[in-house]
Parts: structure tokens; sequence; C-alpha cells
């Protein structure tokens, strides 16, 4: 049987002992979240059951059904017509063969504390070869078409390498903070597609990632980054979920609507709607909108902000050489289901939390800015903010991080 946590207050911080002298265990009690339709009841230290009423657990289901649709009606659209260079349509654009890396953290955005989504780093490639056959793309490809998609015009394929780590509200505690978020890391590979829908307004992208949780590695790479800014090294890693390793995965599929383009004094506007299905490490649903306004080149379809679990998802870069210089925003909408960064998977974990101390509906809003001021170099800056993703205290905390990413076109 899984062993979920129990409610003790915060141990205090004092030389390094076993982790259960600092466990107390309390009396069962009972406790119904407001709204969930769950009922639980907390047992000995390290146990927690819950049951789900039926007859409040149908609204996940429905959405579900709901976004699947938008992906039925992407096949039903009728062709538009482009109106400016950014504006690709239907028409295929090609890719140019790059490599961009990115970086997460909150020190970028000047966050008061270092938790909860703490940082991240990805590189990803477009490679040259975009051939759906070619591996590891052809994987993904297989995959989209057992969901009758991936076979649309212009198909483009972007790979990434990352690494994000999520901590507790202290990184100075030897023992687990049973009363904050666990400590959790993720290693992961993935491949993303975008290829056009049926309209030249419709854009289709899905993204395949495999990894690893609790491996050693973002523990090494916290406390070098800490050291770089002489900061003293992160405690508590120790206790990470699945410890050691376990093998996780997602698979996202999202539908992109061009709602507005238009083009006056050299400048562009551009708005557009986003609904993704996530099921994996994170399993969501979510809905959102984002704008971008400039001296704009690339296709309308390469641009994705709204696209990142923690880490954003790159698109495939494209092949203009045209200088660009745009900003943009957005904002977005999740319906959670399960974070395996928070709840654990199969493997026991020192410490995890249940299903129903998290936060069902997620927000997120982000502003940034790019810019391309020669044809090999891109450059760009977000700022990411979250609403909290824990129902309790002290661990309800609302998140704000930043990301820097550069990118060279060969």
């Amino acid at each position: 049987m899984r062993r979920g946590p129990s409610r003790p207050r915060a141990p205090s911080i004092e030389p390094h002992r076993s982790p259960y002298k600092n466990v107390q265990r309390r009396e069962p009690l009972e406790f119904a979240p407001a709204g969930a339709g769950v009922a639980c009841g907390t047992g000995p230290a390290w146990y927690v059951s819950c049951s789900m009423s039926p007859m409040k657990s149908w609204w996940p289901a429905v959405l579900v059904l709901v976004w699947l649709g938008t992906f039925a009606e992407a096949a039903a659209g009728t062709p538009g017509r482009a109106t400016d260079a950014s504006f690709a349509g239907s028409k295929c654009w090609d890719t140019r063969k790059g490599v961009s890396f990115h970086v997460d953290n909150d020190l970028l955005a000047g966050a008061p504390h270092d938790s909860d989504y703490t940082g991240g780093f990805a590189l990803s490639w477009t490679p040259r070869n975009q051939s759906r056959r070619a591996l590891p793309q052809s994987i993904h490809w297989r995959l989209d078409r057992l969901f009758g998609l991936g076979d649309g015009d212009c198909r483009r394929h972007a790979l990434q390498l990352g690494l994000l780590s999520i901590t507790p509200g202290t990184l100075r505690s030897p023992v687990p903070l049973t009363d904050d978020r666990p400590f959790a890391s993720l290693v992961y590979f993935g491949s993303t597609a975008v290829w056009n829908g049926s309209s030249d307004r419709v854009a289709l992208q899905s993204t395949l990632e495999i990894g690893a949780l609790g491996l050693d590695v973002a523990e090494k790479a916290h406390a070098a980054l800490h050291r770089l800014v002489g900061d003293e090294r992160p405690m508590g890693y120790e206790y990470q979920i699945s410890k050691g390793g376990e093998l996780t995965g997602r698979y996202v599929l999202a539908r992109h609507d061009l709602l507005h383009n238009a083009v006056g004094g050299g400048e562009t506007l551009q708005v557009k709607s986003t609904a993704s299905l996530s099921v994996g490490y994170l399993t969501e649903a979510s809905v959102g909108w984002s704008m971008r306004w400039g001296r704009i080149a690339s296709p309308w379809q390469t641009f994705t902000p709204e696209m990142a679990g923690y880490l954003p998802t790159v698109p495939p870069l494209p092949a203009d050489d045209h200088r660009e210089l745009y900003f943009f925003a957005g904002a977005r909408m999740r319906l959670r289901a399960f974070n395996a960064l928070t709840q654990g998977q199969l493997r026991d974990s020192v410490h995890v939390l249940h299903s129903a101390e998290l936060e069902r509906w997620v927000g997120e809003a982000f502003l940034g800015a790019h810019w391309r001021p020669s044809p090999g170099w891109e450059l760009s800056y977000t700022i990411r903010a979250n609403t909290p993703e824990l129902r309790r205290d002290p661990a309800r905390r609302s998140m704000v991080w930043a990301g820097l990413e550069m990118t060279r076109r060969f």
C-alpha cells in the first residue's frame, strides 16, 4: 500500500537525525475538501485514504470530451487565405537546423524566495532531417496516428532534453517538511511536432516526453547553481519523490486557432487561442489565449509560449532569415487531475501529497519579448506567474519565475 503524508507541524531545524523521529502520530480524523466531492480520513502517520463521490466526479470526463472535440473540428474546417508573410496558413513553412538553450529560475524574475518550481534547464534542437519516418520522430508520429492525427500537411519536428526541480519553502531542513510540498525532480527527453490543420487558421501540435523522476542529477545541478551565486547548499533532496529514479512520461495534444491577424505601419498584431490535453506525469486540460505585436517574420504556428508544463515546449525553428522584434503576453487556465511531481507515482516515497491537497484550477499569466537581431541568433525573455498549486498553508503559495532562451540557427 502506498504511503501518504500525515499532517504534523513542520519540524524545527536541528542536527541530522532519522526523519521518522520528527513525525508525530495523530488520532484518526475525517475531512472533506470543499467542492471536491472527496471524503478523506487520516490514520497513523504516513497514511491517508480518500474516496470520491461518483456524483461529483463526472466533470473531468466532460471536459476531456470537449477538448477532444476541438481536434475533431480541426478535421472538418474549411481552407482560408493567407494575408502576410508571418501568416503561413496552409502553406508549408521550411525549418532551419538550430539549437536553443533555455533556463528557468525564480532569481531571473526577482522572486523573494527559492521554492516551488525553483528552476529548470532545457536544450532543444531542430534536426535537419524532418522526415516523419526518421528516428526518433518516427516513434512520435506512429503514436499520433493511433489517435488519427499526425498526417496533416507540413509536419515539422523539434527535440528537447530537459531538467527541472521542485522544492518546498525552505532548503535548510535536514528532515522532510510534511506540511509543505515534497522535493521532486524530472529529467526527460521530448519530441514536439507541429502541423497545419485543415484551415489556414488552425494548427495542431503534439509532444511526447519520456523521462525519470528522482535522479541525483537535479540535486547536483541545484547545488552547483547555489555555489555559483554564493548561496548555501540545498538540503532535502534525499527525501525527493521516487528517490533513486522512476520511469515517467507525458503525451500532449494541442490545437491552436488564429483569432486575429492584422498588419499596420509595418507592425503585426496576432491573437490566438490554444486548447490542450496532457496525459502522464502532468494530467490536465487547459485553455489559453496569447498575443504578439511587433516586427514579426516567423509563421504564427511557431508562436507557442503557452505550451509549458513547467519548462516550455520549444517549436521547430522556421527557416526565414528576416530580423524580428516583438512583445507577447497571454494567460491560461488549467484543470489539473494529477501531478506526479507532488503526488508521486508507483514507487514509495518518504513524503507525498494526496490528490485532495491539490488545487484543481491553476491559472497562469505570462509576458515577454523576442528578438532576432540577425539570421543566426535569437534571444527571448519570459516572466510567468502561477496561482497556488496546493490548497493549504504554508504550501499555498503563488509562483513567479522567468525564463531566458538563446537560439543559434545554422
